[in-house]
């Protein structure tokens, strides 16, 4: 049985998430829902996301033909937003914090 998003955000799972694996999860959700991150257990807060980034774990410029090179791993970031304020309770409850 898959796991949801919600039981990969907590510390039961020590798990690295994928792309698919999301995708597969918000597909499940309503396409106009605001998406929050939610930050700190201990001190929860809620952000909203400014941006999405794909990087690969090592990215260089090759000093003899000045190409970019990529190698290693492709890593997507989502880029942390504003502070919007406390995580709300129930964002707590269902994370599992």
């Amino acid at each position: 049985m898959a796991k949801s998003a919600v039981e990969y955000l907590t510390f039961k799972y020590i798990e690295i998430m994928t792309v698919q694996e999301l995708i597969i999860e918000l597909q499940e959700m309503n396409p106009d829902a605001k998406v929050r991150l939610a930050i700190q257990p201990n001190y929860p807060f809620e952000y909203d996301l400014s941006g999405v980034v794909e990087t690969f774990e090592d990215e260089y410029i090759d000093a003899n033909s000045g190409e970019t090179k990529r190698e290693g791993e492709q890593i997507v970031y989502l880029e942390q937003g504003e502070q919007l304020g406390y995580l709300p309770q129930i964002a707590r409850n269902q994370i599992g914090w």
